[in-house]
Parts: structure tokens; sequence; C-alpha cells
């Protein structure tokens, strides 16, 4: 049925595809090395293709959805490695950077192109990207794409740099309802990511509560995102009993509802597990 997909040119099919794609990769990645990479090698199979075929240049004369698909296609087909996409993407990246007046690319493709950039390329582009946000007038950013600059600064696969950037959202560069963006762009970027900020959470989460307020819904807002990744019942547990001793109330529904959302992705799992090796040993 998934190969059957590739003929089809349906934004809504392709948007699908790929939640259900991400999903089964949210809840595999922690468990098989072999299973994850091949998720991302059936991504790369689907949405490589694509995004070759659309390119990155939008036509007058096109239907709007033709110029949707191409925005979700491209940074698919990065995530799943496509090296292709991902050598223009950090090639855009940095023509724009040295040449601020002269942007070349939609501004429909700036968050991919930032993301893509910094998740794939090396220090150098996350010191750029933290730049752009910094001194977003220089280089004509809308505020949403300030705001993907910010997010891009957490999209690096170097644990160094995920660290560096959650302390940079508590500083006074990042306002307290602009951290969740932090959160929700580094939960997505890489599948050992939503560990390290669970890490970073548990350490510094008075001052997680001082910077937003104790009875904050932004607080809930960052519980939610910061748990909401996880697959397994034993983190379910874990969590549990972090959060056993602590106030609530800003959470009181988020929190029961994210264990829920763990649990049930776990028993997905154990459910599913030999029917997904199988099919992948058969057809991957």
């Amino acid at each position: 049925m998934l190969a059957s997909f590739k003929t089809v040119d349906g934004y809504v099919v392709w948007q699908i595809l790929g939640f259900f794609l991400e999903n089964l990769f949210l809840t595999w990645a922690d468990r098989s090395e072999t299973i994850r990479d091949q998720i991302r090698e059936l991504a790369r199979s689907m949405f490589a293709p694509k995004a070759a075929a659309l390119g990155w240049t939008h036509r007058v004369d096109e239907d709007p959805l033709v110029a949707r698909l191409r925005t979700i296609s491209i940074p698919r087909a990065a995530w799943a490695g496509d090296t292709s996409v991902i050598d223009q993407a950090c090639r855009l990246f940095t023509e724009f950077y040295l040449n601020p007046d002269d942007k070349p690319f939609h501004h429909d493709f700036t968050a991919s192109i930032f993301e893509i950039a910094v998740r794939n390329g090396d220090d150098i582009n996350y010191a750029r990207v933290c730049e752009m946000y910094e001194d977003s007038q220089r280089w004509h950013l809308s505020e949403d794409h300030r705001m993907a600059a910010l997010g891009a600064m957490a999209s690096s696969r170097n644990e160094k740099l995920m660290w560096q950037t959650l302390e940079y959202a508590l500083s006074d560069h990042v306002l307290p309802q602009d951290i969740n963006i932090v959160i929700g762009f580094m939960i997505s970027s890489h599948y050992r990511s939503k560990h390290v900020l669970w890490k970073w959470f548990c350490i510094n989460y008075q001052r997680v509560v001082d910077r937003l307020g104790e009875c904050s819904a932004l607080l809930g807002h960052v519980v939610g995102t910061v748990i909401g990744e996880f697959a397994n019942e034993e983190m379910a547990t874990e969590i549990e009993a972090w959060f056993a001793d602590k106030r609530t109330t800003a959470f009181d529904r988020t929190l029961p509802q994210s264990l829920e959302f763990i649990r049930v992705r776990a028993a997905w799992y154990y459910r599913d597990k030999d029917d997904v090796s199988e099919w992948f040993s058969k057809y991957a």
C-alpha cells in the first residue's frame, strides 16, 4: 500500500503518509537501530523522488496544493537523509547568510532551510542562525522567520549544542512564551534529543517554574512537550514518579494525557513489533 502512494500527487495523502512515518519512527526509534534506519530509508525512497520532481521553485500557474506538497516533501526528504536536498539547503543557507539583501529561496522554505542547515551542518551554521535570530533586521526576517531561526538552533544533533541551546532558552534572549519553540523543535530534531531534554528539565525544573510561573499555562505547554514524545512504559513510570511530589496545577490534565499517549505508543510497539520487523525484513 505504501509503495502505491509513490504515484499519487495529492497533498493530503502525502501529509498523512509523512505523519504515519513520523509516528512509526517515534515509537520504534529507541527500540531498534535496524528498524530506525529502515524507516528512514523507506521515507527517503518515497520523499526524495517527490522532492526532486517538484524542485525548489513555486510557479505562478500551479495549483496551491502543489506548492504545499513541495514545502512538506523537501524537509521530509532531508529528515530521511536525502543528500541532494541537504546539500542544496545548506548551500542556500550559506548564500543567504553572506548576502542578506538577496534571498535565494522562497520564504516558504525559510524554516526548513534553517533547520536542515543546523541539523546537518557544523558549529558554524549554528552560530550563524543564532546571529540571524539576534539581529533579524539585518537579514530582513519577519517575526515568524525569526522564530524559525530560534527553532533551528534547537535542531542540532550535537548534544553539547542541545544543552547550550536549552540554557539559551532560559536567558533574556528568549521571551518566556517562546521557550516552548526551542523545546518543540528540539524534541523532534533527533531521536536522542528527548532524553537530553528530559534530563535538562529535571535538573532545571525550578528555573523553568521561576521563568514561566508555577500556575502558568505556558508551564503546562512545556511539560506536555517535554514528556510527550516517549514511547515506553519505563519512561511513563519514571515521569509519573518524578512528578509525584510536584505541584501540578498548571498541567493537571496535560500530565495524565501525556502519560496515556506514552503508554498507547508502548502498547502499539508490543502489539505490532513482530509484524513491523517482518514487513521490513521482506520489503525494505
